[in-house]
């Protein structure tokens, strides 16, 4: 059951090797209604992100696809219901070792940030 608004996505970006990033819409209500920033990443099937490395905390959920994460030099396999954890300047990297799309729904906050209670 859905008991809210659906959520947009606020902006596209669109990667080399067919990669897109759509980030949420979380603030469409006229307030921020959370602590955080949320987006969907799409990986084609043989294509791996960029290395990315950054000041904020990051947490990926697979939803769909196969993959293989590389966090810092260290590599796990990634499956649908898979979920991982980036401290603040770990690098990470993904690749869709599957035939299908690697799908990702990916949030961020910056260290520190107390949610509202």
């Amino acid at each position: 059951m859905i008991s809210g608004p659906l959520v947009s996505v606020h902006h596209v970006d669109d990667y080399s090797g067919g990669i897109q990033v759509k980030e949420l819409d979380l603030e469409q209500a006229g307030e921020r209604v959370t602590p955080f920033k949320a987006s969907i990443i799409t990986v084609p099937p043989g294509i791996s992100t960029p290395v990315d490395q950054h000041d904020v905390r990051e947490c990926w959920v697979v939803i769909a696809g196969q993959g293989e994460l590389m966090t810092d030099g260290v590599a796990s396999p990634l499956e649908p219901g898979a979920v991982t954890y980036f401290a603040s300047r770990c690098s990470h990297q993904v690749r869709n070792t599957g035939g299908d799309e690697l799908k990702l729904f990916s949030a961020w906050w910056t260290p520190g940030h107390q949610a509202s209670q």
